[in-house]
């Protein structure tokens, strides 16, 4: 190949390139323009900011007190492909006094003993810098988490001391199962000194996967509160 022939394939592969990342752009900012519009629409407010190597969406209803965030958290190489990535509805009017709950449909409740020994490993300093990146505050409360006994479900309910009843009168509600959330995204259920919290993995950002979503943690939300009143 001649040195003619060479140099104009690296100029098409290097323009190809350029044309990629510019409509990857383009298709960003029209998602989110898309987004902005159906939240405008919903009375919710949206928002975008980086947080240091995070890139932080927040949309929030001001006048139920719930706010959804997708955070997209980049490595310090800040190589492509090298990220973490979550979606969490969150309602802090839910919060506990102390202790934490969490139910996760993706691991069965024959793995408890596995889960616990594990989270049992988690109260190093290691375990703990790691942990609270992903869990802020919570990290320190993972150490102490035990299974609860749900009778009826083949999904993981843990709790620490004290919070064992936190999330069991939601355990079993219908929601979980009948959510239009993808079957590959749904969310484990926490609830902690935080508030009640939805979390999955993934930045979902299609307006009917945010409905969703919202949707499942209303209902869960009104179900705990009609528990406890």
């Amino acid at each position: 190949m001649s040195e003619t022939a060479i140099i104009l394939l690296v100029a098409v592969v290097f323009l190809g390139q350029i044309v990629l990342v510019g409509a990857l752009l383009w298709w960003a900012k029209k998602r989110d323009a898309l987004l902005r519009a159906h939240c405008a629409a919903a009375g919710w407010s949206f928002a975008t900011a980086r947080e240091g190597r995070r890139s932080v969406t927040r949309i929030a209803s001001p006048r139920e007190g719930w706010e959804l965030r997708i955070v997209v958290q980049r490595s310090a190489g800040g190589q492509s492909g090298s990220s973490t990535r979550h979606t969490e509805w969150r309602d802090p009017s839910l919060a506990l006094p102390h202790g934490l709950s969490l139910l996760t449909l993706d691991i069965p409740a024959g793995k408890a003993a596995d889960v616990e020994r594990f989270a049992g490993m988690l109260g190093g300093s290691l375990g703990q810098a790691m942990l609270g990146r992903l869990l802020g505050s919570m990290a320190e409360e993972v150490p102490d988490l035990k299974a609860v006994p749900l009778d009826g479900s083949p999904a993981l309910l843990m709790a620490t001391p004290g919070a064992e009843d936190a999330l069991r009168p939601i355990a079993l509600h219908p929601a979980l199962e009948a959510s239009a959330l993808p079957r590959s995204a749904r969310p484990a259920v926490i609830r902690s000194r935080e508030g009640l919290a939805l979390r999955l993995h993934g930045a979902i950002r299609r307006p009917d996967q945010i409905d969703a979503l919202v949707a499942l943690g209303r209902t869960l939300a009104t179900a705990l509160r009609a528990s406890e009143n």
